[in-house]
Order: structure tokens, then sequence, then C-alpha cells
């Protein structure tokens, strides 16, 4: 879902990423184990995307993977590029609202 480049592959592969996660959790016979392969163009996509909200979203994913490693999934242990994600994501969000601001020049009141 995530290759669609779209937010609804996104927020479908962020959905069954967190099913994933969930069952895995809860020791489901049948769950899939998630993997960081998996998960990691989920984090990438939301800190490319410049979107108000992927800041949190790539935290939350640090948060709860940090937690997993440290309970019950320890190959979930977000490495730095993980944790680099964040900047991205508030640099890209930066970014964005920058050129939200930017006046193109046909716009600019002149003195004729």
């Amino acid at each position: 879902w995530i290759e669609t480049g779209t937010w609804d592959g996104l927020l479908r592969a962020e959905d069954w990423a967190k099913r994933s996660v969930l069952s895995a959790t809860v020791g489901l016979q049948s769950s899939v184990i998630p993997r960081l392969k998996t998960i990691k163009p989920i984090i990438a996509a939301w800190a490319l995307c410049g979107d108000e909200r992927a800041p949190k979203r790539v935290k939350d994913w640090i948060d709860q993977l940090t937690m997993l490693s440290e309970t019950t999934l320890p190959h979930l242990r977000p490495g730095l590029d993980i944790f680099a994600a964040q900047v991205v994501a508030w640099r890209q969000h930066q970014i964005s609202k920058m050129k939200e601001l930017e006046t193109p020049a046909e716009d600019i009141p002149h003195d004729d």
C-alpha cells in the first residue's frame, strides 16, 4: 500500500502495521510478526510528506517501537535512521508551512 504514493495507501499501510503489532503483542498464533523492514517505509512516508500530523505520527511510532523493543518484541528496537525521521518530519513540516506563507510576486501590490 505504501508504494501507491497516496494518502489512502499510507493510511492503509499504517493501519495494517498497527494491527500486526497489536496481534503480535497479544500473542495471537496466526499473527504476522511485525518487522522494521515493513514499518520503516511507513515512518519514512510520514517523515517526508510535510503534513502537520507527520511529526506526531513519527513520534508515536518511535515511542511504540521503543516500548515494544523493551518488552515483547526486541527486534523492533528503532535505530538512528528511525530517530532521524523525527527531525526530517519536523523539517518537512516547516518547509511546507513556509511555502504556504510565501506570497507570489504577482500578488504583491506595486506602486505604479
